[in-house]
């Protein structure tokens, strides 16, 4: 089944020797957790007393009950989990957010829709860390997010803070998660009709992180700005099984009446900092790309996009939820998302073990098309 192409083609066909030990500028190595403090300098996050308009805070939950599923003009929003998290000296939040398209609104809002082609559905998601005021911003935490600074928008620009959140797994023991990515596409990899050297690629990296015989300098899992996608190139299946653990899936709908009701895209997350660090929140906004056919072509949409977050109190671990709102409906990303994206469509890779081999760009995140 033929999957939409990146803005750019620029990965396929790229030997598979830069991906073994690359890390990228603005993804990941060995991150403790992606929301972790970062290099503070050049990010430049906000100070806490930064107002948040429209923001609704509510009060830690533990009846273990969903909120209610927030409605938008192509589908339903479903926070399926959204938690206060004080565990093991960190403090943050544990959510699960699902989208559900409604087949009779996509068809009706996307009339240039190629009946039978697959309707492919993402999760994308931005982050910005609020910090205690006064703080020596310059300082690395021991346990720093490497990569995190990279793809923040720099502090003299507009939206200075912001950076697009990537679900990476490169420090071992690998989690569940990328257990289970890698063996439900073990197949596809081991048997390409196209694209071996992408493939081979992907497999050695799947099987060098499950196998556990990353080297130390480790090995690059992902380029990918979807968060539940561990992927180096667009060639590399995507991940669309709900498993539980994983970072979530992507949704692939090619025969609507065959889909089920409860089908859903889906993004979990537990974003999270140290106790006694200078990071009092988090707000979060998370997107929902449409990919479709049409008779000329691949058409990207974003159709909707939300906020929510996290706060707290300096050395405290009672932490408020900003719930579930909607930011934009059917007209692409926010100022903020844009900004987030131009950083990210900049960011490169590099191979340690041949640094004369050049530069090579992650996965771009597409425009928005009207």
């Amino acid at each position: 089944m033929p999957l939409p192409p990146s803005g750019r083609q620029q990965c396929a066909g790229v030997n598979s020797s830069v991906f073994l030990t690359g890390y990228p500028r603005g993804a990941v190595a060995f991150p403790v957790r992606d929301h972790e403090p970062g290099d503070r300098e050049a990010c430049n996050a906000p100070p806490a007393a930064e107002d948040h308009p429209g923001d609704r805070l509510r009060r830690p939950r533990h009846d273990g009950k969903a909120l209610p599923p927030l409605e938008v003009s192509t589908g339903t929003f479903h926070p399926a989990r959204f938690d206060p998290y004080a565990e093991e000296g960190q403090v943050g939040a544990k959510v699960s957010l699902e989208y559900q398209p409604s087949t009779f609104k996509i068809k009706n809002l996307f009339p240039d829709y190629l009946p039978g082609s697959p309707a492919v559905f993402h999760l994308l998601q931005i982050v910005r860390e609020v910090r205690q005021q006064g703080q020596n911003l310059g300082v690395q935490p021991v346990n720093g997010n490497i990569g995190y600074a990279e793809r923040c928008v720099p502090g003299h620009l507009q939206h200075a803070g912001w950076a697009l959140d990537v679900d990476l797994i490169t420090k071992k023991p690998v989690r569940a998660a990328y257990r289970k990515i890698a063996a439900a596409r073990k197949d596809a990899l081991t048997n390409p009709v196209q694209h071996a050297a992408d493939c081979q690629a992907q497999l050695t990296v799947d099987t060098s992180l499950v196998d556990g015989t990353v080297g130390p300098s480790g090995v690059l899992a992902s380029l990918d700005y979807r968060y539940s996608q561990q992927r180096l190139t667009e060639t590399i299946p995507l991940f669309t099984a709900q498993e539980e653990q994983t970072g979530g899936n992507a949704l692939v709908v090619t025969d609507w009446k065959a889909a089920p009701k409860q089908t859903r895209a889906t993004l979990r997350d537990n974003p999270s900092a140290p106790i006694n660090s200078d990071v009092l929140g988090m707000d979060f906004q998370t997107a929902v790309l449409l990919q479709y056919q049409t008779n000329n072509g691949w058409k990207n949409k974003y159709v909707v996009v939300v906020s929510w977050g996290w706060a707290r109190d300096a050395g405290k671990s009672l932490v408020r939820l900003r719930e579930v709102a909607t930011l934009t409906d059917r007209t692409g990303l926010t100022p903020e998302f844009l900004a987030a994206r131009t950083q990210w469509n900049g960011l490169s890779v590099t191979d340690p073990a041949n640094p004369n081999a050049g530069l090579h760009p992650v996965i771009p995140m597409p425009d928005h098309d009207v």
